[in-house]
C-alpha cells in the first residue's frame, strides 16, 4: 500500500516536470538554438529512472517508442560520418527529449495527462495574446510571439485551433469558442500559408465520430468561427494602423493571408532550390547521408551559384534523406506508420475523449507542414506533436 502511494505521489510530480519542459520550450524561442533541450534531457532521464524504480517494472515500450528509439540511435550514430558533429549532438539531444517525453506521458494516468493538456492550453493562450499585443502595438508584421519565425508559430497555433474547435463542436462552451477564434485569428496574422494550408487539409478529421445532426451543427459552427476570426483579423489590422500611426501599409485581410506577391518570387522558387539541393545530397550519400543536422553545412557541395541558401530544407522528409540516408528516412516513415497504426487502434475504442479527433487532425496538420517547412526543428512545436501523439495512442 505504501509503495502504491509512493508511485502515485511520484507520478503526481511527473506531470509538472513534463509541463515545465513543454512550457519552457514554447516560451524560450520555441526551444530553438538554446540549451533547454540539454537540461530537459537530463531531467526527464532522471524522472524516468525514478519512475521505473518506484514502480519496480521495466519500461513498457510500444512500437511507436521503439521505432523512435531506433531513429534516435541511427541519428546519434551518424556522428561518426557527420560533417558537423556538434550539430549532430545537439539535434540528437532534442530527439532524446521527444522519446523520453513520449515514454513518460504513456506511463501517466489520464487525469495527469489532462492536467498537462489544460496547462499547455493556457500557455498557448498567453503566447497568442502576446503575439497580438506585439502585432497591434509594436510591429504590425507577421506574428511570431515567443518564436523566432512565424511559420513554426503558425502551425503551433493551428494545432491548438484544431483541438479546441474539435472539443467545441462536441461540448457547448463559450470559452472553447473564444479559444478557437483567438487561435485562428492569430494563425491568420502569422501569415503562414503552409500552416493555413495544412490546417485546411486536415480539418475534416475533427468531424469524425459525429452523428449526422451533430455533423451539420459542427460544420455551421466552424463556418461561424472562421467568419468571426476573419472579421477580428481585419479589425486588428485597422487597430494596428491607428496605434502605430502608419497609414501607408496595405491592410487587406486577404493579402495578409495569401501574401500573393511573395509566393512565386521567393517562397516557391526558394523551396524548389532547397529541395533540389537536398535530393542531390541524398544521391551523393544515399545510405548514410551527411549526418543529422548537417544540411546547412553540406549545402555548399551542391550550391547552385544563385541567391538561394537556407539552414533547413523546408521539407523535413527530404532533409532526413539528405542527412541520414535511406536508412534514416525509412525508419522515420516507419515511425509515422506505427503512429497511425496506434491512432487507428485507439479510434476503435467505444469511448474517445472529446479532444481525440482534434488532436489527430493536429498531428496530420503537423506532418503535412513539415513537408513544406522546418517546424520539426523547433522543439516548442514538435513537443506538442509528441504530446498529442502520446495522448491519442
Amino acid at each position: 500500500m505504501t509503495n502504491k502511494l509512493q508511485i502515485q505521489n511520484h507520478r503526481a510530480k511527473i506531470w509538472l516536470v513534463i509541463f515545465f519542459t513543454i512550457s519552457l520550450n514554447i516560451i524560450w524561442n520555441a526551444g530553438f538554438d538554446n540549451d533547454i533541450s540539454i537540461y530537459a534531457a537530463i531531467i526527464l532521464s532522471v524522472i524516468l529512472i525514478l519512475d521505473i524504480y518506484y514502480d519496480e517494472k521495466v519500461v513498457n515500450i510500444n512500437n511507436i517508442a521503439l521505432v523512435l528509439f531506433v531513429f534516435l540511435f541511427w541519428s546519434s550514430f551518424s556522428i561518426i560520418w557527420s560533417v558537423y558533429p556538434i550539430r549532430t549532438v545537439i539535434e540528437s539531444v532534442q530527439l532524446s527529449v521527444y522519446l523520453l517525453a513520449y515514454v513518460l506521458l504513456t506511463r501517466l494516468s489520464d487525469e495527469n495527462v489532462e492536467k498537462i493538456l489544460n496547462s499547455v492550453l493556457i500557455i498557448a493562450f498567453l503566447v497568442s495574446i502576446l503575439g497580438l499585443i506585439e502585432y497591434i502595438f509594436i510591429t504590425g508584421a507577421r506574428i511570431q510571439s515567443t518564436f523566432t519565425n512565424p511559420n513554426p508559430f503558425g502551425i503551433f497555433i493551428g494545432m491548438f485551433f484544431l483541438t479546441t474547435l474539435s472539443i467545441g463542436i462536441r461540448i457547448k462552451s463559450k470559452s472553447l469558442d473564444f479559444f478557437s477564434i483567438l487561435f485562428l485569428t492569430t494563425l491568420f496574422l502569422s501569415g503562414s500559408r503552409a500552416s493555413m494550408g495544412a490546417v485546411s487539409v486536415s480539418i475534416f478529421l475533427i468531424y469524425f465520430g459525429l452523428t449526422k445532426e451533430n455533423l451539420k451543427k459542427g460544420i455551421i459552427k466552424t463556418i461561424i468561427v472562421i467568419l468571426i476570426a476573419l472579421t477580428t483579423t481585419q479589425i486588428l489590422m485597422y487597430v494596428s494602423i491607428y496605434t502605430r500611426e502608419n497609414i501607408f501599409i496595405n491592410k487587406s485581410v486577404l493579402e495578409s493571408i495569401t501574401r500573393r506577391s511573395s509566393f512565386v518570387t521567393s517562397s516557391l522558387k526558394g523551396r524548389l532550390e532547397f529541395w533540389r539541393v537536398a535530393f542531390e545530397l541524398f544521391k551523393n550519400k544515399p545510405i548514410t547521408g551527411y549526418g543529422l543536422g548537417t544540411y546547412f553545412s553540406a549545402y555548399y557541395t551542391e550550391y547552385g551559384m544563385n541567391q538561394w541558401y537556407a539552414r533547413f530544407t523546408h521539407n523535413h522528409y527530404l532533409q532526413i534523406a539528405s542527412e541520414l540516408g535511406i536508412v534514416g528516412i525509412l525508419v522515420f516513415l516507419s515511425f509515422i506508420w506505427n503512429s497511425f497504426k496506434g491512432i487507428v487502434f485507439s479510434a476503435k475504442n467505444d469511448y474517445k475523449p472529446e479532444y481525440f479527433w482534434g488532436m489527430v487532425s493536429a498531428i496530420v496538420a503537423f506532418l503535412l507542414h513539415i513537408g513544406v517547412d522546418f517546424s520539426w526543428n523547433f522543439p516548442g512545436v514538435t513537443i506538442i506533436f509528441i504530446l498529442f501523439l502520446a495522448i491519442v495512442t
